[in-house]
């Protein structure tokens, strides 16, 4: 069987496949560097690839060093609805004015189960396709973080999608859909080192999608 994910950020988050020191970003949407910073294990595989398919170059690179406590996840990739190099502490503002748009899979997917969701903009999408060699589950670690909490959870609801085959199935603790606001409340810090997502702004993480 022949499989396709889309991985689509409605606001930034960071998706993991290994450890380092002190998170470092690098915009990069090259599918090979995509692919071999989010897929260790190429060779179960018996064909897999990546490509950034929704939104500019800005919104899409790969991470090491997200390893400060209280939240640490291993190196991967990094999707933004802004420029994904203002991602680690200190480094900017998470502009998310990239003039993008949304995607069928979102539009079709969000009405009643994103709060106050009306449409959805600067969206950044990847798009794993795959074939296994052998009959198996797969799994992706991400967390998520956005700059609309506190303030704007009730006016503009940033939330990440995975979509395999059209149906997603990425959801947070509650098993709701991955968002500020709902997913938040149950599993929010504004303690992450790592990140711009700190204090007054939240990240919520580590979360696992098989």
């Amino acid at each position: 069987m022949r499989a396709t994910i889309l991985i689509a950020a409605a606001a930034a988050i960071s998706l993991a496949a290994t450890g380092a020191q002190a998170l470092t970003v690098t915009q990069t949407d090259d599918s090979g560097d995509l692919l071999n910073a989010f897929v260790l294990n190429q060779g179960d595989f018996k064909s897999i690839s990546i490509k950034h398919t929704v939104g500019v170059a800005d919104q899409v690179g790969t991470y090491t060093g997200f390893t400060a406590p209280p939240v640490t996840i291993g190196n991967g990739i990094v999707i933004s609805t802004g420029v994904v190099t203002d991602t680690p502490a200190g480094g900017g503002t998470i502009d998310t004015i990239m003039g993008g748009g949304s995607t069928a899979q979102i539009d079709a997917y969000a009405p009643g189960k994103i709060t106050n969701w009306d449409d959805s903009n600067d969206t950044s999408q990847i798009t794993v396709t795959f074939e296994l060699v052998n009959p198996s589950a797969v799994a992706f670690d991400f967390v998520f973080g956005s700059v609309e909490y506190p303030v704007f959870t009730s006016s503009f609801t940033d939330a990440m999608f995975a979509f395999l085959d059209d149906k997603q199935i990425t959801f947070d603790s509650n098993g709701d859909p991955v968002q500020v606001g709902n997913s938040f409340a149950s599993t929010l810090t504004t303690a992450d080192e790592n990140t711009s997502f700190a204090d007054p702004h939240g990240l919520i993480g580590v979360l696992t999608t098989t």
